[in-house]
């Protein structure tokens, strides 16, 4: 589980606990040691400030009495200040490891769900229950988003539905099925175009267009059938990556809808996440070993690194291997 924190780092979920990591290494914020034992379910406010935590065991310094499974922590990120304690077990009497939670844009509220599909919004400021939802059928949630108004909650699931809510009442507004028996994994909200962008198992990248009264499926961007685990879309809307389960990471051109090179690879266990960092500028990956890839998204990044690297310039032979419909030229001078 990743998120975005600030221009330089992310915010991951371990088995340990919490951590922030940069380049430069990771930095345990909440771990055995701190409030939680175990971490299944994050979700870090829209400012950076304070994140919402689900995990088992959790305990409340010095009392240090634990609470059962269903309590979400809101917890200041630089201090580790425990601000609220939610309890939003409901009839169901607990949550479960697939728990997915979501601030809506102005960080007042905060949804989270059940692995059947209920859906809790809670006020983060006073821990009070807003809006508790079950839905007709059992639905595994895997993702949701806030439309920018904060009038809705879009879910997707693994029945391949994408839903919209009122959030003011967890009324079910829409459902559209996107792949009947596609099991739809991650999502992601695009406000310049108002569409949201969903992974899913097939290996497919719906784009799905929220702006008019009933969504509609804009297209799809693809990754050659492979199983996709997290979708995370550019700050400036223009590039779209996926990660998949064999650790490929998949970058496309929103404009155009092609991919941009073939696909990154180095994960050797399970991805975990995909979130752009530094205005666009890194993409960063986890896996569950939480192992953390930064990838530049910037070419001219690449061939610095790369001049770096070998210390010099292709030879002849290289450059028509690499780049026969290219001129010969220097790239080195001056990295």
């Amino acid at each position: 589980m990743t998120s975005g924190l600030d221009k330089h780092s992310i915010l991951m979920a371990k088995s340990e606990g919490l951590f922030t990591v940069d380049q430069s290494g990771e930095s345990l914020r909440f771990g055995s040691k701190g409030a939680f034992q175990s971490v299944d379910g994050m979700a870090a406010s829209p400012n950076g400030q304070f994140v919402a935590v689900h995990g088992y065991a959790w305990s409340a310094p010095p009392a240090a009495a634990k609470t059962p499974d269903g309590v979400v922590a809101i917890v200041e990120l630089h201090t580790g200040e425990v601000r609220q304690v939610i309890d939003v077990r409901g009839d169901e009497g607990q949550l479960f490891q697939t728990t997915r939670m979501a601030y809506s844009p102005d960080g007042n509220r905060l949804a989270v769900s059940t692995n059947s599909g209920r859906l809790t919004i809670v006020d983060v400021q006073s821990g009070a229950i807003l809006v508790e939802q079950q839905p007709p059928e059992e639905r595994h949630v895997t993702g949701w988003v806030w439309s920018p108004d904060a009038r809705l909650l879009y879910s997707v699931d693994e029945s391949g539905a994408l839903s919209a809510f009122d959030s003011s009442t967890g009324a079910l507004v829409s459902t559209l099925m996107l792949g009947p028996g596609d099991q739809l994994t991650d999502s992601a909200y695009d406000p310049v175009s108002r569409s949201i962008l969903v992974s899913s198992a097939s290996g497919t990248v719906y784009v799905v267009d929220v702006a008019a009264q009933e969504p509609r499926v804009l297209g799809a961007l693809s990754a050659g059938g492979r199983s996709l685990e997290a979708v995370a879309l550019s700050p400036d809307g223009r590039t779209v990556a996926a990660i998949n389960k064999s650790g490929f990471v998949y970058v496309w051109d929103r404009g155009s809808g092609q991919l941009i090179g073939p696909p990154l690879s180095g994960h050797p266990n399970r991805p975990t996440g995909v979130v752009f960092v530094d205005g666009g500028a890194l993409l960063s990956t986890t896996d569950r070993e939480g192992l953390v890839l930064w990838w530049p998204m910037n070419p001219e990044t690449w061939v610095a690194s790369a001049c770096r690297i070998a210390g010099r310039d292709l030879t002849p032979a290289e450059w028509q291997e690499f780049l026969p419909d290219h001129q010969l030229r220097s790239t080195c001078a001056g990295r």
